[in-house]
């Protein structure tokens, strides 16, 4: 909802034109993906597998509304990687949180988002897809206390749901790092 927020206050700015118009196309999309998340949450909803999940294309989902809402840059990197086993909505939510976590770390600095084959959760290397999220902020413990700590157990527990898992470290832009390890679609 703070996504939609956003997008309507800087579509409210803007002169009529094509500008405006995709502004008012990527507050369509976000309230579409709203809708899909209230429709499949339930109040004792807990089932979050069963489908192959472009990661890719959704990561591009989440960011591309960012994008006209924060100064932050956002930058998106991939690899060729296959699906995710994973509900599309429970993905969403990981990548929403932690990219979000990222731009109020780095305000005005600089987010990554990488996208590549792989995945190894504790000692247990597999196929699959991890996502890493890197913000140029000041890390974890050194910045403004928020909601991030919340986000992360809701991250970590979805990515546990799937039979993923959760890694935090530091970024070589100098924040944060978050990387979730997600299962291939491919059993094995």
């Amino acid at each position: 909802m703070a996504t939609i927020r956003a997008l309507t206050a800087a579509a409210l700015l803007v002169p009529e034109g094509a500008r405006r118009q995709e502004l008012l196309r990527l507050i369509d999309a976000e309230s579409s993906e709203v809708d899909a998340l209230l429709a499949l949450a339930g109040p004792d909803d807990t089932s979050y597998g069963g489908e192959a999940v472009d990661v890719a294309g959704l990561v591009r989902s989440v960011i591309e509304p960012l994008v006209p809402t924060t100064e932050a840059a956002l930058a998106v990197s991939e690899t060729d990687v296959g699906p995710a086993e994973i509900s599309r909505v429970a993905l969403r939510r990981i990548l929403r949180n932690l990219v979000q976590n990222a731009v109020r770390a780095a305000p005005d600095g600089r987010v990554e988002v990488r996208v590549r084959p792989g995945a190894q959760v504790g000692a247990r290397s597999s196929g699959g897809v991890t996502v890493e999220v890197a913000d140029s902020g000041p890390g974890f413990g050194r910045g403004p206390r928020g909601l991030a700590s919340q986000g992360l157990s809701i991250v970590t527990e979805l990515a546990a749901a799937v039979g993923g898992g959760v890694d935090i470290g530091r970024s070589e832009l100098g924040g944060a790092s978050v990387t979730v390890f997600l299962p291939s679609t491919q059993a094995g």
